[in-house]
């Protein structure tokens, strides 16, 4: 847990409207610790934010309505906080643009992703970091040498192809739910 910015200059608001991927980049590289997402208006995400510098955590204040399209969306990164929370991210199922944010830890450092939709990988430069997941719902979950503490996941495809892949990293899971 963080605390909440007791200082203006440390926070920034996401535009309402529009493709905010720029905005957020320019934002996260100027080194705010938190960015709000208000719940009003459409916004997209265009391209790859990276997640840096003196960033702690992203947040939606209340139901955001967005589309994200680039792959990955947010990039973990090497920066001054131990950790990075992604909290109340949710994109809406359907529609235009896909139905969670694809999350790759390109960083040791640690991960949260709270109360959203997701897709996560770890690449090779994450091996070794820790990632947790509380109440989030999402596609596929590929983590690799990372130790990993997941707590109500909802993972939305079924049949042949796994939802979660576990590959040589330590995985605790608590309450999980699977799609057809």
């Amino acid at each position: 847990e963080y605390q909440y910015p007791q200082s203006s200059s440390d926070w920034a608001l996401m535009p309402q409207d529009g493709d905010i991927t720029s905005t957020m980049q320019s934002a996260i590289d100027s080194g705010k610790k938190t960015i709000y997402v208000s719940h009003s208006g459409t916004r997209s995400i265009t391209g790859t934010v990276y997640l840096r510098n003196n960033l702690e955590r992203i947040m939606a204040l209340g139901p955001v309505e967005w589309t994200v399209s680039a792959n990955p969306d947010f990039v973990l990164q090497n920066g001054n906080s131990s950790a990075v929370i992604l909290e109340q991210l949710y994109c809406p199922s359907g529609g235009t643009g896909t139905a969670q944010m694809d999350v790759r830890q390109d960083s040791t450092r640690s991960l949260v992703i709270r109360h959203g939709s997701a897709r996560y990988s770890t690449a090779s430069a994450g091996y070794g970091g820790k990632l947790f997941i509380e109440c989030v719902v999402g596609e596929y979950f590929n983590l690799t040498q990372v130790d990993a503490w997941i707590r109500d996941l909802n993972t939305e495809k079924g049949g042949t192809i796994p939802t979660v892949v576990n590959d040589n990293g330590t995985l605790w899971l608590l309450g999980r739910s699977e799609e057809r």
